[in-house]
């Protein structure tokens, strides 16, 4: 058995899990411009994928190149893997070729933290996929607890190229997101994926040491209230990514109705204004992880 053999009811009856799919998980999450590169990549991939019509060039053709621009956007801090093998326990099922993974660290030769995996769903079928990406996602999660970096949850994306749908998977309930996203949303899909990862980013870049084998900095509660004020700061660097290696910034629309969206000037160039935006991104982390860690200490300090 493998990751694509799974079905709902094998994932609920063998694991455990919970699934819900009643939530708007990402409605609130900003746009993010794309690059011309991207916005060009698309007008050309997305009628010739549908042309082609195969999920290899589905893939190819729309899925890796969004992909790789949320890798840009966030600098490189980001690595994605692509058509790797990923076994967990084979004895579980939890094995097999994943599509896509993406891991908050910058070194491609291993796979070392896998936070979002993405699965290229067959025959254009979503709903055939998500069983297949929860497996993935549940094989992560052991994953990570192995290696005992202590990230507690992951998500999950399931796309044919022109459609996508996010999941997450945290304390043993899977969450579907309710919503679907099209490929005309472009701006949208980088958003979501720029907002998980930048809170992973977020974590090992502010607390380094709440990741590694060596065991957590913080309990588990700590680190919760933590990860909660960093859904606030990561917003911030999400912003700040969005305009990374831009010059101009376009909408993505199909090719009869393409357009530029720059029209009210030009750009947020890699400038010094950027780094600005970064400083007070990761001043404003600063701030709200000491008021947590010196709110904890203040609490251990108070007798009962």
């Amino acid at each position: 058995m493998s990751y694509g053999e799974f079905t709902l009811k094998e994932i609920k009856s063998k694991f455990g899990i919970r699934i819900k799919g009643e939530d708007s998980l990402f409605s609130e999450v900003q746009k993010s411009n794309l690059s011309d590169f991207l916005s060009e990549a698309l007008e050309t991939g997305v009628p010739l994928a549908r042309g082609i019509g195969t999920d290899k060039a589905r893939s190819e053709f729309i899925i890796a190149p969004v992909l790789a621009e949320v890798r840009k956007m966030l600098k490189n801090k980001i690595s994605l893997f692509s058509g790797i093998n990923f076994n967990v326990n084979q004895r579980r099922g939890l094995s097999g070729l994943c599509d896509f993974i993406l891991t908050p660290c910058e070194q491609q030769l291993e796979l070392t933290m896998p936070v979002l995996t993405v699965v290229a769903a067959k025959n254009e079928n979503i709903n055939a996929g998500i069983p297949q990406c929860m497996a993935e996602m549940i094989g992560s999660r052991i994953f990570n607890a192995r290696e005992g970096n202590g990230i507690k949850y992951v998500f999950g994306c399931v796309t044919t190229g022109t459609v996508w749908k996010f999941l997450k998977y945290n304390k043993g309930t899977i969450f579907v997101d309710i919503d679907d996203y099209y490929i005309r949303e472009v701006n949208k899909i980088l958003g979501i994926f720029l907002e998980i990862m930048s809170l992973f980013i977020f974590r090992l870049t502010v607390f380094p040491c709440s990741v590694t084998s060596k065991g957590l900095l913080y309990n588990s509660q700590q680190l919760e209230r933590i990860i909660n004020a960093g859904e606030k700061s990561g917003r911030i660097l999400q912003k700040t990514a969005a305009a990374n290696s831009q010059k101009t910034h376009r909408t993505y629309a199909p090719a009869e109705n393409s357009q530029k969206s720059d029209e009210n000037g030009a750009a947020l160039p890699h400038s010094q204004k950027t780094d600005k935006a970064e400083r007070v991104a990761r001043d404003s982390q600063q701030t709200d992880v000491k008021k947590i860690v010196v709110g904890n200490q203040a609490n251990k300090n108070t007798p009962d």
